[in-house]
């Protein structure tokens, strides 16, 4: 694992210029490396989905992702917006949000970023939450699986996840069934802030995807670079941002605070 210093990495940012055929895109990326700021300022040259969580945000393109009996999400008043996502206190429960529709893919040439900044205090059963973060085309159960079984068995995406009983994050990407898996990249801190991300390069063909983590409680503090996956593009379908927990064995209720959410791609 690699401490990056002016982070995200130059590779993210040496394939904009052909993603976007503009020979002036230099000036931009010198900007955005100066700022930890990978897509959000390239103005039409990405979309994106981005949350701050300061307003109701099933009316802001996201769509909530439970069983109907779980906990009631809500906000905290705190300055720039954090919204608590919260599950019931049963076993396997879970709460999530999703974007409405399937805004992304994995694609040649269309470079992405996405990343959140979240908090999970653990309840009141030591470790047992799980929670994820990531894309995914299909969000049955949220996206993840019950008790420890991890991601789907078979979607298109990439997650960042914390299994119930759990310490460590572990990352996936996925075309259907197949599967490329880093477990215990890096111990998760309970109760701190941290902030996750994912890179996908764009590399036509078979792609990579790199996850990043900051678990420092300082949002702009340095990324480090966790190990590359690599992908397939053929046959991948369209993706939803997804952002969720789930109860463990211990049944108590678990609230997962996030303070942002957001991806960006090259149109």
């Amino acid at each position: 694992m690699t401490t990056l210093r002016v982070p995200p990495p130059v590779d993210f940012y040496n394939r904009l210029q052909p993603a976007f055929g503009d020979a002036n895109v230099a000036a931009y990326v010198s900007q955005q490396i100066q700022l930890r700021d990978p897509f959000s300022r390239f103005g039409p040259r990405v979309f994106g989905k981005f949350t701050d969580f300061i307003d109701d945000v099933e009316n802001t393109g996201f769509t909530a992702l439970n069983d109907g009996s779980s906990g009631s999400n809500a906000f905290v008043d705190a300055a720039g917006g954090v919204y608590n996502i919260v599950t019931a206190a049963a076993d396997n429960d879970y709460q999530a949000i999703g974007t409405d529709n399937e805004p992304f893919l994995f694609a040649a040439n269309k470079p992405l970023w996405a990343e959140c900044f979240i908090r999970h205090t653990q309840g009141n059963t030591s470790l047992d939450a799980a929670f994820w973060f990531g894309l995914t085309n299909t969000t049955t159960t949220g996206g993840l699986q019950a008790n420890a079984a991890g991601p789907l068995a078979s979607y298109d995406g990439a997650l960042w996840w914390k299994n119930e009983d759990g310490d460590t994050l572990n990352f996936e990407n996925s075309n259907a069934t197949t599967q490329d898996t880093e477990s215990s990249i890096v111990d998760w801190p309970d109760a701190t802030w941290v902030r996750l991300g994912l890179y996908f390069d764009g590399t036509p063909t078979t792609s990579r995807i790199t996850p990043y983590y900051n678990v420092s409680g300082d949002p702009w503090g340095a990324w480090v670079q966790g190990p590359q996956t690599t992908i397939t593009l053929s046959g991948l379908d369209e993706m939803h941002l997804v952002l969720g927990v789930k109860a463990g064995p211990g049944g108590g209720a678990e609230t997962l605070q996030a303070d942002w959410l957001g991806c960006w791609q090259v149109r």
